[in-house]
């Protein structure tokens, strides 16, 4: 079954920072075993849903900004990767590859 890279988009996440507590944006990616791109888009957001670290955070929203196929001959890699936490300020710089 095909490995992919599905990077997602969260929104929305309570958090506090330097004492104030906001809403912060977040990227994750997920490596998920699919058998199509679509499959793992379902999959990789299941997994964000999931995660305990998002327990208590119900207004998340969640969007999949990249679904890559890896190539068969490399070995499936560990879903363990952190949030990477910005501003929405930020955001551009998020989108030029910080991710």
């Amino acid at each position: 079954m095909p490995e992919y890279l599905v990077r997602v988009r969260g929104s929305r996440y309570r958090m506090a920072l330097d004492g104030e507590v906001g809403e912060r944006n977040f990227y994750v990616n997920r490596f998920v075993a699919a058998t199509d791109p679509d499959a793992a888009v379902q999959e990789g957001i299941k997994r964000v849903r999931t995660d305990r670290r998002l327990a208590g955070q119900p207004k998340i929203e969640l969007a999949v900004d990249l679904v890559q196929e890896l190539p068969a001959d490399e070995e499936p890699r560990a879903d363990r990767q952190g949030f990477i936490f910005y501003d929405e300020d930020d955001s551009d710089d998020a989108d030029a590859g910080a991710v």
